[in-house]
């Protein structure tokens, strides 16, 4: 096998006129090696890849041919849409054609990337409606569009019908111009899918989709895809465990995502509105007799008798919101809970238990609906649209319900706990939310155990040196491979990186402001092609940017202002291919994905160290229990999550090996504390420059 993967290798090389890169051959020879392993079931391997290795294609030839030699499928799985559009417009492609590889792949999004025809019809008014149907059949919480969305709408119409788009949001030509609100409109969730039985299951952009993808050997998704799967059973959206061997790119941000599906969160407002909108529906659907559609008399007593129940959790909720309301006194936008008081336990069983309920009779009266529109050979649209709006008030209803029951049970003892906490947002609304802190069990259970073989691959898998991070928060098994390719760039040769001897205190904010705008006055105006500033925080990027001199100020390219993303960088690149000096002031997502070679990136600044907020909830009740259990919380998961997203972030400046410059960290601690030469000693081995040699 390991002859065979090497022989298309050099058949991809010649064909692309490349040259044989070290550290590809190195991590293409780890994962076969790994992935064959007897003695270990299944074979997982972690690599970490630095910049400039071209991973994506090292993990290719190593993973294909596996696969069609076991009979198994694939499924490459990123955490940006760049990289899943690099896989399937370039890097596919070219392996295909030059490799000799025979393989095919298809693109696996999640449901909310395609249009809903039935919504879709409903709310522009393209389907027609009988004058007799009830108003309970028209969309929850919909209103008729404006005009100039409903014009925006009605061209996506006429592009579905001649056949010029497949419903795909991300092949809108004017992706852009449509809102996240205006297309959401349009789009549905899994509760409300009446799947084959929907009238216009024919022409669904989904399923077209989902069929297209038929039997292909790769599958490109993403890690959001992989994890909701797995919390179906697996096999669901996406092949079998048992059937897949699976390619994580970007896999640091696996605990992340773990964390991010998991987490529960109700505001009191919703709350409300939902409550007033379920209680109106079903009271509404019992009058109408569910638009004829026949069901059981004893689920239409319960039916009828719905004011109760909603009056019973009405009241639950209430008092709940006065005892959450009580936790925050004095004032506070936030409080972290370090346990759970007896009498906000006792309530929010007695809430969960409502909502359970209220879940299990809207779930039926569902499947009655679903039932109807199998048997009915009649125009079917009320109660399909009956049946949308029931599965949407369940998506609700079942969240809440998970909420509650986080705050009514305690942690389990031998697992790391879930974190809990209440806010004020802006508008003064409360806030309830529950999160796991590591959410690696559900990989556990349900990947690591049952998986072909696994691979994760990253630029930035290890902190200070190690992969115990990456292990903790996917619970990644101990026993699997671990590799670190070598380094490509020569980096003492290509960057410097300075630091500051003194000053440059983050822990005095406003000093620190003035100091950072000082130094950026001075350099910037120096630079002639492109520099990225990088904030740990809106607060200071904000601050330091009003510092400015007024002309610097007015040239800034700034993240989240009205741009998005990729507009911004698009600006910025034309700037500097037109020759002008470009500087783009971002926050932390801005230091990773973001890639910026050779003139676009010259200079990088990195404003302090990217220590996590104070106020984050997991990383408080992380800390907490790390401490209880006997750790050290500061040694096991602050200092290495800064390490990481450090590398992560000089990672922006050097892109390829002909790019070259300069690394500035305004944070004083890298010299004075006794945490900072590890710090240091963890980045890649940049000549060492003090603040002068910049200026």
């Amino acid at each position: 096998m390991r002859d065979a993967i090497e022989s298309a290798y050099r058949k991809w090389l010649t064909g692309m006129g490349f040259t044989e890169r070290p550290g590809q051959l190195q991590m293409m020879r780890a994962i076969t090696q790994a992935l064959q392993r007897t003695g270990t079931e299944p074979p997982l391997i972690a690599i970490e890849a630095p910049p400039g290795t071209g991973k994506t294609i090292a993990y290719l030839h190593a993973v294909i041919p596996l696969a069609r030699a076991l009979g198994k499928h694939v499924v490459l799985s990123t955490s940006t849409i760049t990289l899943q559009e690099q896989l399937t417009q370039k890097d596919l492609p070219s392996l295909r054609e030059h490799s000799g590889l025979d393989f095919d792949w298809a693109l696996v999004k999640g449901r909310r990337r395609y249009l809903c025809n039935a919504r879709f019809m409903r709310i522009t008014g393209a389907e027609e409606r009988s004058d007799t149907a009830p108003q309970a059949d028209l969309d929850l919480g919909q209103s008729r569009p404006a005009a100039d969305t409903r014009a925006r709408y009605l061209a996506m119409h006429t592009a579905l019908d001649n056949g010029a788009w497949d419903g795909d949001r991300d092949h809108w030509p004017l992706a852009e111009a449509v809102s996240d609100r205006d297309w959401l409109a349009v789009t549905s969730g899994s509760a409300e899918c009446l799947g084959h039985r929907c009238g216009h299951f024919s022409r669904c952009c989904l399923y077209a989709a989902r069929q297209q993808a038929g039997e292909v050997l790769c599958r490109v998704t993403n890690h959001d895809m992989v994890l909701a799967d797995l919390r179906l059973g697996g096999g669901v959206l996406l092949p079998p465990p048992e059937q897949t061997l699976y390619v994580f790119d970007e896999a640091h941000r696996l605990g992340e995502k773990l964390c991010a599906a998991m987490t529960c969160q109700v505001s009191w407002d919703a709350s409300k509105k939902w409550l007033d909108s379920c209680g109106d529906y079903l009271g509404r659907c019992a009058a109408q007799q569910l638009a004829n559609c026949p069901v059981d008399p004893g689920l239409m007593r319960e039916l009828t008798g719905v004011d109760t129940r909603i009056s019973r959790l009405r009241h639950h909720l209430s008092e709940l919101r006065d005892l959450c309301a009580s936790q925050l006194s004095g004032g506070q936008q936030m409080t972290v809970m370090e346990e759970i008081d007896p009498q906000l336990a006792a309530l929010a069983s007695h809430t969960a238990d409502d909502y359970r309920n209220l879940f299990t009779l809207l779930s039926s009266v569902r499947d009655a609906c679903g039932a109807a529109v199998a048997q009915t050979t009649d125009d079917s649209s009320v109660i399909e649209q009956r049946y949308r709006n029931l599965g949407n008030l369940m998506e609700g209803a079942e969240e809440a319900q998970q909420l509650w029951q986080r705050y009514a049970e305690p942690d389990e003892s031998d697992q790391p706990p879930w974190a809990r906490w209440l806010q004020r947002d802006s508008s003064a609304t409360l806030r309830v939310s529950a999160a796991p802190v590591q959410g690696g069990q559900l990989l556990r259970d349900q990947l690591w155990s049952r998986c072909v073989g696994a691979v994760l691959s990253s630029a930035t898998l290890t902190a200070l040196g190690r992969f115990d991070l990456l292990c903790n928060q996917t619970s990644l098994p101990t026993d699997s491979a671990f590799e670190i390719s070598a380094q490509v760039f020569d980096h003492r040769q290509a960057a410097s990186l300075h630091i500051p001897q003194q000053g440059f205190d983050p822990r005095k904010p406003a000093r620190h402001d003035r100091e950072v705008a000082d130094l950026l006055s001075r350099v910037l105006p120096q630079q002639s092609g492109g520099s990225l500033v990088l904030f740990a925080s809106r607060r200071q990027l904000s601050d330091v940017l009003e510092l400015l001199p007024t002309p610097l100020r007015d040239e800034i390219l700034v993240q989240g202002e009205g741009v998005s993303r990729s507009q911004l960088l698009q600006q910025h690149r034309q700037a500097v291919d037109d020759g002008q000096a470009s500087t783009l002031f971002g926050l932390t997502s801005f230091a990773e994905g973001v890639d910026l070679p050779g003139n676009y990136c010259q200079l990088l600044v990195i404003a302090k160290l990217p220590f996590a907020p104070p106020d984050d909830p997991l990383g408080q009740t992380l800390a907490r229990w790390i401490e209880r259990e006997g750790g050290r919380a500061f040694e096991e998961l602050t200092l290495p999550e800064v390490s990481r997203r450090m590398v992560q972030a000089c990672g922006r400046l050097l892109r390829t090996t002909s790019d070259s410059g300069r690394i500035v960290c305004l944070d004083v601690r890298l010299h004075s504390s006794n945490y900072g030469s590890r710090l240091l000693d963890a980045l890649p081995p940049y000549r060492r420059a003090t603040l002068e040699e910049l200026l």
